[in-house]
């Protein structure tokens, strides 16, 4: 018997589909995992730039910063908005399962 075979035994009639299903299933897993990664990394970024902006913003009396400010704050709202409805729909789809 070749390694071949007996893996077809051991997988039985419909070990291939079983094989497919679950590689799909992993390869669905990562890239969760790589959209969190990339979503959490943009948002972190975002944060850090406000807190840069807010320092320098009171370092310099009100001067420095005043029109971007606003505008970063909103951008890192946004984010994380983003962050948490990307979440929010993992967690339900977890429940559902």
């Amino acid at each position: 018997m070749t390694s071949n075979e007996n893996d077809g035994q051991a997988r039985g009639p419909n070990g291939s589909a079983r094989l497919d299903s679950m590689m799909t299933g992993a390869v669905a897993y990562m890239l969760m995992i790589n959209q969190t990664f990339h979503l959490n990394k943009s948002l972190m970024n975002s944060r850090r730039d406000v807190r840069g902006m807010s320092a320098a913003f009171l370092r310099s009396g009100g001067q420095n910063f005043r029109a971007e400010l606003p505008d970063q704050r909103r951008r890192a709202d946004q984010e994380l908005g983003e962050f948490n409805a990307y979440i929010t729909g993992i967690l339900q789809r977890a429940a559902s399962c």
